[in-house]
C-alpha cells in the first residue's frame, strides 16, 4: 500500500552511495510469507480496515523486509510500523488485533541502519 507517510529518522552520514539513519521505537504489525506481494497484501487489507475493529491505519514508509541469509534458516519477514513509541510516560495507543493469525502486533526498538539506493529491482546482487 503506497503512503507519504516517511517514517521520521535523524540523518547520521550521507555518502554517494548510501545514508546511514536513526530511526525511533515503533509499534509494528508483521507477516512470515513466501512471496513479497503476499506479504504487502496481508499487510495492505490489515491498514484498510481488516482487523479487530475495522479501523483505517496510516502505516508509515518503509516497508522492512527481513530475509535469512544462508546458511541461516527461517522465514522470510515484512513489517510495518504503525506508530512511534514515545520514551516518555504516554503509552501508545491501542492498535487493532489482526483478523487473521498471519499478522501479529510487536514492536520495533530504536535502531541505526545503512539505506543503499538502487535503481533496479531489489535482488541479492543489487543490494551488496
Amino acid at each position: 500500500q503506497p503512503t507519504d507517510n516517511e517514517l521520521p529518522y535523524e540523518l547520521l552520514r550521507r555518502a554517494s552511495t548510501y545514508s546511514i539513519r536513526r530511526y525511533p521505537a515503533t509499534a509494528t504489525v508483521s507477516v512470515k510469507y513466501e512471496s513479497r506481494p503476499e506479504g504487502y497484501d496481508l499487510l495492505g487489507s490489515y491498514a484498510s480496515g481488516y482487523n479487530a475493529q475495522r479501523s483505517k491505519l496510516a502505516p508509515f514508509a518503509p516497508s522492512v523486509i527481513v530475509v535469512p541469509r544462508p546458511p541461516a534458516k527461517g522465514d522470510k519477514q515484512m513489517w510495518w510500523p504503525v506508530e512511534i513509541l514515545n520514551s516518555g510516560s504516554t503509552p501508545p495507543a491501542a492498535l487493532p488485533e489482526p483478523s487473521t493469525t498471519a499478522l501479529s502486533l510487536g514492536t520495533a526498538d530504536a535502531c541505526v541502519v545503512a539505506v543503499k539506493r538502487f535503481d533496479s529491482a531489489a535482488t541479492p546482487q543489487s543490494a551488496e
